[in-house]
């Protein structure tokens, strides 16, 4: 089994693609949201998302605070992907 890396020591599109291969042990939003990382390059950064009924507004359509989440993830995971490890710095928990 990998060690889970120094996320500290590398740079931001590093330490996405260690996340993105199940290397670090997170679970956040897109564990919630059932969210799937496709792939990340330095700027450009896709997720995949397939909307279970559990995100429906009482209309029954996929909420807008999906959509939003999902932008949200994607535009502040490709900035991420741009930062030097001395800037990538994560908060400890």
């Amino acid at each position: 089994m990998n060690a889970v890396p120094d996320l500290s020591t590398l740079p931001g599109i590093e330490q996405l693609r260690a996340i993105f291969a199940g290397r670090t042990g997170y679970e956040g939003i897109v564990k919630t949201f059932d969210l799937h990382p496709v792939s990340a390059e330095e700027g450009f950064v896709v997720f995949e998302g397939f909307p279970t009924r559990a995100v429906y507004n009482p209309l029954g359509s996929v909420h807008g605070g999906y959509a939003a989440t999902m932008l949200d993830t994607v535009m502040a995971c490709a900035v991420h992907s741009r930062l030097l490890a001395r800037q990538a710095t994560p908060r400890s928990s």
